[in-house]
């Protein structure tokens, strides 16, 4: 059974094996080293794709930064040029801002003046001004008609 599987691989194998397989012991060792310098080349060739397509990867890159930094700069100007017109702009907003809080203080204040002061006074005074108003209304007509 041995010998069959032999004879079917000796059938079946490569010529180049066959010739391994029937080569003299000298003749086997310069086959060793020649197979040894084809794994190293093989190895090699690997090495070098790898390597070519790692170079094509990091110009891609590269390039890819570059367009990148150039878009930043681009983006730097058009930011320096937007805060100019903000910051020539916003000066007098702030100061405006500032204005109405300074405002809106001084009416809390007074409201809280009327809030306080005596109701029955202030509803007096309020009866004086409409009765003036309405006095000076029918004056102001009279001197129309």
């Amino acid at each position: 059974m041995v010998r069959e599987i032999e004879a079917e691989t000796y059938e079946e194998n490569p010529p180049l094996f066959r010739e391994y397989i029937s080569a003299a012991p000298d003749v086997k060792f310069i086959m060793d080293n020649q197979f040894k310098n084809i794994r190293t080349n093989a190895r090699l060739l690997s090495k070098a794709m790898w390597y070519e397509w790692r170079m094509k990867l990091l110009e891609g890159l590269k390039e890819g930064l570059y367009k990148i930094k150039h878009d930043m700069i681009a983006d730097e100007g058009f930011f320096a040029r937007q805060e100019t017109l903000i910051s020539s702009a916003l000066l007098p907003l702030i100061e405006q801002h500032s204005a109405r809080q300074q405002q809106q203080k001084e009416l809390e204040v007074a409201a809280e003046e009327l809030a306080n002061c005596d109701q029955e006074q202030l509803n007096h005074a309020r009866q004086n001004l409409l009765t003036d108003d309405a006095i000076e209304i029918g004056i102001g007509s009279w001197r129309v008609v």
